[in-house]
C-alpha cells in the first residue's frame, strides 16, 4: 500500500521554499524640499548627481552641504563647485549596498530549500549528505555576491518644490478716432 501523503508533504516543502527565494525587499524613501531637510540623508564624500535649473547634471562628490547652499567635488582641480539652492532644482544620491548581506542572503535562499528538497526526497535506507544544500547554498552565495558588486542604484534626494505661480489678467481700453474696444490679456 503506497503512502498518499508523501507527495503533498514534498509539494508543499517545494511551495514554501518557492516562497522564500522569491520574497522581495520593501524600502521606503524620502525625497527632501530644502537643503535643511537634505543635511539628514547625505553625507560628505558621497557621490551625488546634482542637476541645476538649466538642466545641467554634473557627477561628483558631496564636500560640503549648508543651509542654503552646497558644494561639490568636480574633477581634480581642488576647487569645488558651489550651488546655492535656488539654483539646484534635484540632488540624485548614488547608493552602494553593503557586500556582506547579498552573500548571506544567497547563502541562505541556496541552503533552505537544497535541505528541503533533499529531506523530501529521502528514503528511511538513505543516509543524509547534505550536498544539495552545499551545492546550492554556494550557488546562492556566488549570486549574491555579485548582486551586491554589481548593484549600485541611485536614489533621488532631493527635488525644489514647484514655485507657485499666479494667474493675472489685465484688461486695458483701447481708444481711438474710429471707435472704441478692450484689450484683454490672461498670464499663466
Amino acid at each position: 500500500m503506497t503512502d498518499l501523503r508523501a507527495p503533498k508533504s514534498r509539494l508543499l516543502i517545494m511551495l514554501v521554499a518557492m516562497a522564500l527565494v522569491l520574497a522581495a525587499p520593501v524600502r521606503a524613501q524620502q525625497v527632501a524640499t530644502s537643503f535643511g531637510e537634505l543635511q539628514g540623508l547625505v553625507e560628505a564624500g558621497e557621490t551625488i548627481y546634482v542637476t541645476d535649473t538649466r538642466g545641467v547634471t554634473t557627477k561628483g562628490k558631496l564636500v560640503g552641504l549648508f543651509a542654503s547652499s552646497l558644494e561639490v567635488g568636480v574633477g581634480g582641480d581642488g576647487f569645488p563647485l558651489r550651488l546655492a539652492e535656488r539654483d539646484v532644482n534635484n540632488v540624485v544620491a548614488e547608493r552602494v549596498d553593503s557586500l556582506w548581506n547579498g552573500p548571506l542572503i544567497g547563502l541562505a535562499s541556496g541552503a533552505v530549500p537544497g535541505l528541503l528538497i533533499e529531506l523530501a526526497g529521502r528514503t528511511e535506507y538513505e543516509k543524509f549528505s547534505g550536498r544539495a544544500a552545499v551545492g546550492l547554498g554556494a550557488i546562492g552565495l556566488i549570486a549574491g555576491l555579485l548582486i551586491d558588486v554589481l548593484n549600485g542604484e541611485k536614489v533621488t534626494v532631493y527635488v525644489h518644490p514647484a514655485e507657485a505661480r499666479s494667474s493675472t489678467v489685465r484688461v486695458l481700453p483701447l481708444l481711438s478716432n474710429s471707435g472704441a474696444g478692450v484689450q484683454m490679456s490672461v498670464g499663466f
